[in-house]
């Protein structure tokens, strides 16, 4: 998957999830999903949060970033800078860049938003929601939570052991079998 696609699937995201939890607007979730198109030119807003960023990078010595924006139904992207001082090749919109704990921020805002929506149960197993969850104990497997999960308590160490590139949470998906209990959920 391209950058350009990651970010425009998580604008469709809201859409996926409404059909995944079967709730009443899922009957016809292509109504809820906006469609994202790619803007021609930047407008001068975001050439605006273009010079912000340039600013940040220079005042924080950051090496290279790339972002996008999505308004009105357009992205905007910009990639600037270089990848690392150790290796200076010119970031691009397809640049991968390492989230490490960023990611649980968001997809814990992401949760809770559902949350609050009356849409996730933080102490329903996750099997509610993604059927054909495992880990190694099936007991575990049957009962962890999405609080547990997000809390970090479900009492397995998560290892990253596959490699990187198109599909690569697809293979770590399938690998969640193999997670060894080492104390119990919570």
């Amino acid at each position: 998957m391209e950058r350009r696609d990651f970010l425009a699937a998580g604008i469709a995201l809201p859409g996926a999830m409404r059909t995944v939890l079967h709730s009443p607007e899922a009957s016809d979730s292509s109504k809820h999903a906006p469609t994202v198109r790619r803007a021609p030119a930047a407008d001068e807003q975001f050439e605006e949060l273009v010079r912000l960023v340039e600013q940040l990078m220079r005042e924080h010595e950051i090496p290279g970033a790339s972002f996008g924006v999505i308004k009105d139904g357009q992205l905007q992207m910009r990639a600037l800078g270089i990848t690392s001082v150790e290796d200076p090749r010119p970031v691009t919109t397809d640049t991968i860049f390492e989230l490490a704990s960023l990611s649980k921020t968001v997809t814990a805002t992401a949760v809770m938003a559902l949350v609050e929506q009356g849409k996730l149960d933080l102490d329903a197993p996750v099997r509610r929601y993604l059927p054909t969850f495992r880990v190694q104990d099936e007991a575990v497997s049957a009962s962890v939570t999405l609080r547990h999960l997000l809390s970090h308590s479900a009492g397995w160490e998560a290892r990253y052991a596959v490699e990187e590139g198109e599909g690569a949470l697809g293979r770590w998906v399938e690998t969640t079998e193999d997670l060894v209990q080492l104390s119990p959920p919570g």
